[in-house]
């Protein structure tokens, strides 16, 4: 009987056997080849480094300078008054919007970087920073506290400096946040997952409210400036929430979201009675084609069309990066966009930051003595922060003026276009 059993299994042993179908992930794989981009299973996606671009950037000279200042003025807590407002460019907001991702990004660079992705008491102090700075801003500044210019009373703002009375939260909350798009916002993306579950939660519940302020409480088209900038807000807290389902009902919204947007935002027609500072050659009466312009550059101000291409193109390269390292590919822009219109939106723009510069703010000068009978705009405008976004996806936006190295942020800044371009 035994004799007969091994039989029967040596012929079965050498039956063929069909191939298991084993169904294809319908999840996105990462763009990199080093697997410690992907050790993190309860993470979707990237938004600012991967782990192996932030190891690239420790080996960097660049980074020794971030870490000495984030060192020298982000170890001690936050520094600036307490009663100062809450609002953009005030000292409160800026050391809060720099320290975070400054913090976070030295944090995330030695974890990977010097200690091969895995944790150490050294890293501590980075991380507990960050995560004071997130809880000074959630103490500060409550969702039920959000204000803008349209809701709140200004007698109650001191405009002796900075100072706010008690319990006034954001003053013009969406335009304090638009400068945190380009990097305190996704920066959040390298600490979260290394919070402890309250505090994480607290953050997150924040962010969340936050964003569905940011959709629903006051109506702007997304060519506005403050509707661009409402609307990328929302988009990226629901990637760094990793809330794949958020993400995609606010980017396929026809009236708000930034699905195939680009060429729709970029293709508007000068304003006719500045025409002659775009193109001498053109009678002042007649409309030019000129492909990159804004919906605010047709009528209003020069500095408030490049304040609304910034936060596009800032939140536009965060969700294509996000797209290429680990969510979803069709996300980035670029495949849903002509490629011509692409390249000709680039070459307008470079233009206006190298030979055709000083005629670019002739021009926006134009339409603010049209609109406000002064003039706004000046060379300092064209600065690192405007053409940071341009340089991600084209380094020669790298050689215009108005790079200011010595600052950290700056640094930081050149470094991403230079080494983690799109």
């Amino acid at each position: 009987m035994l004799l007969f059993a091994i039989v029967i299994f040596c012929l079965i042993s050498h039956i063929p056997h069909p191939k298991l179908k084993i169904p294809k992930s319908n999840i996105p794989q990462l763009n990199h080849s080093n697997n410690s981009d992907n050790s993190d299973n309860s993470k979707k996606w990237w938004m600012y480094f991967t782990p192996s671009q932030a190891a690239q950037f420790y080996r960097s000279s660049t980074f020794q300078k971030i870490k000495t200042e984030t060192d020298k003025n982000h170890l001690n807590g936050l520094q600036t008054l307490p009663q100062e407002c809450l609002k953009a460019d005030s000292g409160v907001e800026k050391e809060l919007r720099r320290g975070i991702e400054l913090l976070s990004v030295t944090y995330f660079t030695l974890k990977h970087g010097k200690y091969n992705g895995n944790h150490h008491q050294n890293l501590n102090i980075y991380l507990d920073n960050a995560k004071q700075l997130w809880l000074e801003v959630l103490n500060r500044a409550p969702a039920n506290k959000w204000t803008d210019s349209f809701d709140i009373n200004l007698s109650d703002v001191k405009h002796s400096g900075n100072t706010c009375k008690e319990n006034i939260g954001w003053y013009e909350g969406d335009i304090t946040l638009r400068k945190w798009l380009s990097g305190t916002i996704p920066s959040y993306n390298m600490i979260r997952r290394d919070l402890s579950k309250d505090n994480r939660q607290k953050i997150d519940t924040w962010m969340g409210d936050i964003a569905n302020k940011m959709w629903n409480d006051r109506s702007f088209p997304f060519k506005h400036n403050r509707g661009v900038s409402r609307y990328s807000q929302a988009h990226l807290i629901a990637l760094v929430l990793q809330d794949k389902k958020l993400f995609e009902t606010y980017f396929h919204d026809k009236e708000r979201g930034f699905y195939n947007k680009f060429s729709s935002f970029f293709n508007f027609l000068p304003n006719a009675a500045c025409n002659k500072f775009i193109n001498s050659n053109i009678s002042s009466n007649i409309r030019t084609n000129i492909t990159g312009l804004t919906w605010e550059h047709t009528y209003k101000t020069g500095i408030y069309g490049r304040t609304a291409i910034a936060q596009f193109l800032n939140t536009a390269n965060i969700i294509a990066f996000a797209a290429q390292n680990g969510g979803n590919p069709a996300w980035d822009y670029t495949i849903n966009t002509e490629p011509s219109f692409l390249k000709a939106t680039w070459k307008t723009w470079y233009s206006f930051g190298t030979k055709d510069r000083k005629r670019y703010i002739s021009w926006s000068n134009c339409l603010e003595q049209q609109k406000f009978g002064k003039n706004q705009t000046n060379e300092s405008h064209l600065n690192d922060e405007f053409w940071f976004p341009f340089a991600l996806r084209d380094r020669r936006f790298l050689g215009v003026k108005n790079w200011n190295n010595n600052d950290a942020i700056s640094i930081l800044r050149r470094y991403r276009a230079e080494n983690t371009s799109l």
